[in-house]
């Protein structure tokens, strides 16, 4: 009886089994009828990975949750498709804690000759390891870019006797966590990648320019954060500057030296005339100045960034002063630009908040820009009743490089006077864009030719904005208020009317200029009837637009220019 009962029990198994076997198949079959299954193997990937729920901005936090949300809720089918696709290992990331498992895993699953992104972050001296077993495997791959993010003594380990050469590799970036690190295998380097066209180098100390020479194909090199800077390694890099054949891209970084660099006599640099773009930035203006001095610039550099930081919290005049002389001299070989943005950053200066920045963002064209940001001192001024600091700018003749040929300028700061006369003088501005922040401000005034001379003998020769035909103004938040607002255009439209008269021209008629158009962030603008016609007799065309910002100068626009900086 007891194995009959075991019997029939086996054989119940069995059929369960069995049955089991045959849904298994019955969904596979009712899955190949889906649409979904009928969709190329690419594609699938493709949502696989839309579908993946990606790490926290913070790397280390993983949330578990959309881990299983992401994977485990797609099929078993749409996984597979994932794996065996070449994009799932296009990139392989190292990191300190990464299992050797996964490790086994990419080498199994990467195609000969496929094109592999390695990143390796805060490598430890197991990640090393790990990161050498990637980079040895390379042989058979095309690595396109390394990035590793670790200490000294690991990069010189991972390096060090490393069986490979890398034809294909174009980029290399590799981060000191040590701060102070000497890059002390630029042998092994070379010979691993031999024709690497772009090398980022952060936190290490400056390189001798015979060690970076040996990367014959160098075209993108940027040296980041520089722990340390002496006069000798300035020397260095002008000796780098002076033999690099193809470097189209150079960017250098230095947060702060304790370094005395003497007056001179420093080396002139023949032109550089592949360089197309040029980043300078550092908290001592005069590591700054110097560079700038030395650099002969070609005619069509098309992207140029400086920075004159403050290291010692210095915003005298004669500081911001000098950086404006050395920039005029350093640029007398390119044309000046045609249009202008003036604004304000908070720099990342190491302290608990940054100094504030008055960034300058200069464009020719859509593919020309400029960017220059320096710290200014407050102004001293009589005025009464202001609601807002003024800042002295230090470019405050119109015949200064940076302002001789404008056609456009928006200012979203609070230069003072001084600035304003100066951009008044302009011959050739046809176009300003200001922020409406208090009546009778610093525009309004030098619109209306406050602090030039009356009576002048040839009829013209004082007449401010002698070009302007378009004038866009800004209502922030802080100046919604209708009345501010009426007040401001009233105030727009007398100062309009004293420019025309002081130039002799007739209001209706000649004096009139082109645009007035006005931004405000509420739902309507509030101009009064009254105010809308007053201000038609100084303008032929009066627009509004519901938004607090032109539509202009996107690639060095307020907060988010010094992103790209520091």
């Amino acid at each position: 009886m007891y194995a009959s009962t075991l019997e029939s029990l086996a054989n119940l198994d069995r059929e369960i089994a069995r049955l089991e076997q045959d849904l298994l198949a019955l969904k596979r079959r009712r899955n190949t009828e889906l649409p979904v299954s009928r969709l190329p193997p690419e594609l699938l990937s493709k949502i696989f990975f839309l579908a993946l729920r990606y790490m926290d901005v913070d790397y280390s936090k993983m949330r578990p949750q959309w881990t299983k949300m992401s994977i485990c809720a797609v099929s078993h089918h749409w996984r597979e498709i994932a794996f065996n696709a070449p994009e799932l290992w296009m990139e392989i990331q190292i990191q300190a804690n990464t299992k050797v498992q996964y490790l086994d895993l990419a080498l199994k699953q990467v195609a000969e000759n496929q094109a592999v992104y390695i990143d390796g972050w805060h490598v430890t001296s197991n990640g090393g390891f790990g990161a050498r077993r990637i980079l040895e495997a390379g042989k058979r791959w095309q690595v396109k870019r390394a990035v590793l993010n670790a200490s000294a003594e690991t990069i010189h380990r991972i390096f060090d006797g490393l069986d490979l050469k890398s034809e294909g590799t174009e980029a290399l970036e590799l981060t000191c966590l040590d701060w102070m690190g000497k890059l002390s295998c630029s042998d092994a380097l070379a010979g691993a990648f031999p024709h690497i066209r772009r090398l980022f180098l952060m936190g290490w100390e400056v390189p001798r320019a015979s060690e970076l020479l040996k990367f014959s194909a160098l075209a993108d090199f940027t040296l980041h954060r520089i722990s340390v800077m002496t006069p000798e390694d300035l020397q260095e890099i002008f000796l780098f500057l002076k033999l690099a054949r193809h470097l189209t891209d150079f960017n250098l970084d230095i947060p702060s030296t304790e370094h005395h660099f003497p007056n001179g006599p420093w080396p002139t640099l023949p032109r550089l005339g592949k360089v197309k773009a040029l980043s300078i930035s550092s908290r001592d203006n005069q590591i700054t100045s110097i560079l700038l001095g030395a650099l002969y610039l070609s005619a069509d550099v098309e992207r140029m960034t400086v920075v004159f930081g403050s290291h010692t919290g210095s915003t005298s005049a004669e500081v911001s002063q000098q950086a404006a002389s050395t920039l005029n001299l350093a640029l007398r070989h390119t044309t000046a630009p045609r249009s202008l943005l003036v604004t304000s950053t908070i720099g990342d200066d190491g302290d608990e908040r940054g100094f504030e920045y008055i960034g300058f963002g200069a464009q020719w064209d859509g593919k020309r820009t400029l960017g220059i940001f320096m710290v200014v001192p407050g102004a001293s001024f009589r005025d009464v009743g202001l609601s807002q600091t003024l800042y002295s700018l230090p470019f405050t003749n119109p015949e200064d490089w940076l302002l001789s040929r404008l056609e456009s300028i928006e200012v979203v700061h609070y230069p003072s006077f001084p600035f304003w006369e100066a951009i008044a003088g302009i011959p050739t501005l046809q176009k300003i864009s200001v922020r409406a922040w208090q009546r009778n401000d610093c525009f309004t005034r030098a619109l209306q030719g406050d602090g030039l001379p009356d009576g002048s003998p040839q009829p013209g020769t004082t007449t401010p904005f002698p070009a302007l035909n378009s004038i866009d103004v800004i209502f922030t938040a802080r100046s919604l208020n209708t009345m501010f607002k009426n007040g401001y255009a009233q105030d727009l439209a007398s100062a309009l009317r004293t420019r025309a008269a002081r130039g002799g021209d007739s209001i209706p008629g000649p004096g009139q200029i082109d645009t007035l158009h006005f931004y405000c962030g509420a739902s309507e603008l509030g101009i009064h009837e009254d105010t809308h016609t007053l201000l038609l007799s100084v303008a032929l065309d009066v627009r509004a637009s519901v938004s607090t910002t032109p539509a202009n100068f996107e690639f060095c626009r307020d907060s988010d220019a010094m992103d790209t900086y520091w």
